[in-house]
């Protein structure tokens, strides 16, 4: 059964990508409220460019009004990718919490460690009002950042990193990212940035630029965009095909929470290990909330639900 109330998603513009995948696989929103900042606006356009059925309701960040059809709705709130460098990343996400408060049954906090300690978030959550989830891998573990989250969850990225070496990795919000501060620079300013990097990356020996390919469905901008970066930088290209499943847990478990709140039952919904399930493309197990989803994505892309081999699959011409 469906649940009844809004949804707060919390999220980094940086994962503006994966969190549209799952607004538009979800056929039980009624309404999506969007909050009309910058990455707001982004986000819609970027919906409407990709002739998504999206069609968010903007509202002032500053007179938020969530109340939508009967059934459920979703508020969502970006943030800028650069917040992650500000000492008051804290203080700002909960600004953001007291704000949306009184307009949510739940809230999906898209966001890793971002380089904090977990016990800060631990403390961020016990402060809400409302169940809080984190992006959570299948083991119960809140992954470390956006890399992270799309390869798989705490434990592969470790063993990815420590098998790939002098390695980047660009997720489709990196390299969008990259893509629109080329845009945004005068030539004088990027020219420099280019030089002041390629001089880091030599030094400190990166060669090679991995694309993590999640399957966004963005007509191929997200090739482009890490073609003409490896190019810029004379990195080897390669891409890792992933099948993450920590977005669609971390969405469920959300939502869950929400039908929990509503039967009395308001403790964490932050994946305890005994929520944990099975290797990421590999159903059994899963909640049918997650499974029907991992389904839909798998038809969309004609692909069977296998298990991620990790090995690297093809290298860019």
């Amino acid at each position: 059964m469906p649940p009844k109330g809004t949804m707060g998603i919390v999220g980094c513009y940086g994962l503006s990508d994966q969190i549209l995948h799952l607004i538009e696989e979800d056929e039980h929103i009624r309404t999506l409220f969007l909050v009309a900042n910058e990455e707001g606006k982004q986000f819609a356009r970027k919906a409407k460019e990709r002739s998504s059925h999206v069609e968010p309701v903007m509202v002032d960040q500053n007179a938020i009004r969530a109340k939508g059809k009967e059934g459920f709705s979703v508020l969502l709130w970006l943030n800028s990718e650069g917040l992650h460098d500000g000492r008051d990343i804290d203080r700002h996400h909960r600004e953001i919490l007291s704000r949306i408060a009184g307009h949510v049954d739940s809230v999906l906090f898209c966001y890793g460690l971002c380089r904090s300690p977990e016990q800060r978030l631990i403390e961020l959550k016990d402060e809400a009002s409302v169940p809080m989830t984190f992006l959570t891998d299948l083991d119960g573990e809140i992954v470390d950042d956006c890399f992270a989250a799309v390869i798989g969850g705490k434990r592969d990225y470790l063993e990815h990193i420590m098998g790939h070496k002098h390695t980047l990795l660009a997720t489709s919000g990196y390299a969008e990212s990259w893509r629109r501060k080329r845009e945004r620079a005068d030539l004088t300013s990027l020219v420099e940035e280019v030089e002041g990097l390629r001089y880091m990356f030599e030094t400190l020996g990166y060669h090679k630029l991995l694309k993590l390919d999640d399957y966004i469905n963005d007509g191929g901008r997200f090739d482009e965009d890490v073609r003409a970066f490896s190019q810029l930088f004379d990195l080897e290209l390669e891409v890792k095909q992933c099948h993450s499943r920590v977005f669609e847990h971390s969405y469920a478990l959300a939502k869950e929470s929400m039908q929990d709140e509503s039967n009395g039952d308001s403790s964490s919904t932050t994946a305890p290990r005994s929520m944990a399930r099975p290797s990421c493309m590999v159903l059994k197990g899963a909640t049918s909330e997650e499974a029907a989803m991992a389904d839909r994505r798998a038809a969309s892309l004609n692909r069977s639900c296998l298990p991620d081999s990790g090995a690297l699959s093809r290298t860019l011409p």
